[in-house]
């Protein structure tokens, strides 16, 4: 799939926050990835509106990048816009899964407006949640603290 199209799904590939499914390694998108990239960590990106189709694509990708590794996992809801009944608390489940897994689950959402995403999120004290992606990505999984881009 290239860059900025869509899929079957309702799902976008893009490494722009808030675009679409998106796993990144975690750079600002104006940054040369020589200079900053913290290790491990990636992201997966939800599209404006998240409805069933698009929720259970979410659940599909989040599930199996949980499967492949311990690294901390991103959840890049800064791009939506609206959610649908039908998806609500995707993300509760996949803080589930993540917590079982010893997986640390973050997620960023766009900070003005909370009530779009709260139905997908569920529980909010099962993750932490950040005001952007970039703020999620540079916070240090054992100390709890946010740092500098290496």
């Amino acid at each position: 799939m290239d860059r900025g199209t869509s899929d079957s799904v309702g799902l976008v590939a893009s490494t722009e926050p808030g675009r679409g499914l998106a796993v990144r390694g975690g750079c600002p998108t104006n940054t040369d990835d020589d200079q900053c990239r913290p290790t491990g960590v990636r992201v997966l990106g939800a599209r404006t509106t998240v409805d069933a189709p698009a929720a259970a694509e979410l659940r599909r990708e989040a599930k199996a990048l949980l499967a492949r590794s311990a690294d901390p996992l991103v959840v890049d809801l800064t791009g939506v816009r609206a959610a649908e009944p039908a998806a609500r608390g995707v993300i509760r489940e996949l803080a589930y899964e993540a917590g079982d897994a010893d997986i640390d689950l973050r997620v960023a959402r766009d900070p003005g407006a909370p009530e779009v995403t709260r139905p997908l999120l569920g529980d909010e004290t099962l993750f932490e949640i950040f005001p952007s992606v970039d703020a999620a990505l540079r916070r240090r999984a054992d100390a709890g603290t946010v740092v500098g881009w290496r």
